[in-house]
């Protein structure tokens, strides 16, 4: 049992980082570039406050 859920753990994780990765790659096209140190904050923010549920709907 909890070695599912560590498993489902980390596939959500990968999946927050890879958009917020396409998140940023979209807005750094979009718009100026990208300051450094922007795509940490947003990781730490999103995994403080579960945005899978966002994210689900993103992918």
């Amino acid at each position: 049992m909890s070695y599912d859920y560590e498993i489902a753990n980390q596939r959500i994780n990968s999946m927050i980082e890879d958009a917020n990765a396409f998140r940023l790659a979209r807005q750094a096209r979009e718009t100026k570039p990208v300051r450094r140190g922007l795509k940490a904050r947003l990781f730490r923010s999103s995994r403080a406050h579960g945005s899978h549920r966002r994210l689900e709907r993103l992918i």
